[in-house]
């Protein structure tokens, strides 16, 4: 059975001139120290240890030789898709997948999830980033629940639904104005 519910574009896109860096964000991973991870599909600030290809092709991928992937799940299941035809070859990829949503985007399901599991036999984890890029939230890694970055209750007054914030001890130090390190 195939997992291809779409065409594959990732064999021919051009990459793109990378966009002034000064504004970007980077990309905080949920481990640390963080493994040389790609960012497909994001306006994130690149570095040695993070390339970010806002558009991106196989060879691209294959030469970046990611440890770990983050991006959209669209991006991701492209990239299971291309690894399932035996056109990618990604065999450094041995940490967590982190899938990046937009506010107001439908956060990743159990399914969805498992789904990522199946193809990948990696931990995910969801981070929501506003249209800038900003982190607004991220995953906890018990999975009860978000972390929620110290300016992202200003960006929290939209009317959409916000994920469930998680009750570790993470979040207990953020109600004591102790912000939580974000990751």
């Amino acid at each position: 059975m195939s997992i291809l519910p779409f065409s594959l574009p990732g064999l021919w896109r051009q990459t793109e001139s990378p966009a002034a860096t000064a504004a970007l964000h980077r990309l905080e991973y949920p481990l640390d120290p963080m493994p040389r991870t790609a960012v497909l599909g994001w306006p994130l600030r690149s570095d040695p240890r993070t390339p970010v290809f806002e558009t991106w092709s196989v060879k691209q991928l294959e030469s970046a030789r990611p440890q770990a992937l983050a991006g959209s799940l669209k991006d991701l299941i492209e990239v299971a898709a291309l690894r399932e035809m035996r056109v990618l070859k990604l065999r450094s990829l041995s940490y967590p997948l982190v899938v990046i949503t937009r506010p107001g985007e439908p956060r990743l399901s159990e399914s969805d999830h498992d789904r990522l599991w199946r193809l990948f036999r990696l931990p995910v984890f969801e981070q929501i980033r506003g249209l800038d890029g900003r982190l607004l939230a991220w995953e906890c890694e018990s999975r009860d629940g978000f972390h929620f970055a110290p300016d992202a209750p200003a960006q929290m007054a939209a009317p959409i639904e916000w994920p469930k914030q998680c009750n570790c001890e993470l979040a207990l130090a953020s109600e004591l104005d102790e912000a939580p390190r974000v990751r």
